[in-house]
């Protein structure tokens, strides 16, 4: 199962305590018996910025985690990546590949 959020909302309240739009979201990747648990990839600071990593997946690079990677790992998984249909909506995810999860 697969739980994504294609936006969020701000730390911080604006001056009509509210909330506004933030570009980082958040997705949980839920699987039976998986090889990859008890991980997280991606975190934010104090001020809640996101982290970057390396393409190795270690901590401090210029990477940040976005849905079209874990899109990618998903088709993946599923044995659909190689399909004309997935094909056909090209996800530009090879900058980070998260199959060194598995």
């Amino acid at each position: 199962m697969l739980i994504e959020s294609d936006f969020s909302r701000t730390p911080a309240y604006n001056d009509g305590e509210g909330k506004d739009h933030w570009p980082f979201g958040s997705a949980i990747l839920l699987s039976k018996r998986p090889g990859f648990g008890n991980r997280v990839l991606g975190i934010t600071d104090d001020d809640h910025w996101p982290t970057g990593f390396k393409a190795n997946l270690q901590p401090d690079g210029p990477l940040r985690l976005q849905p079209r990677h874990l899109q990618a790992l998903v088709r993946h998984l599923l044995q659909i990546d190689h399909l004309p249909l997935s094909q056909r909506f090209v996800l530009n995810s090879q900058d980070l590949d998260l199959r060194a999860l598995l």
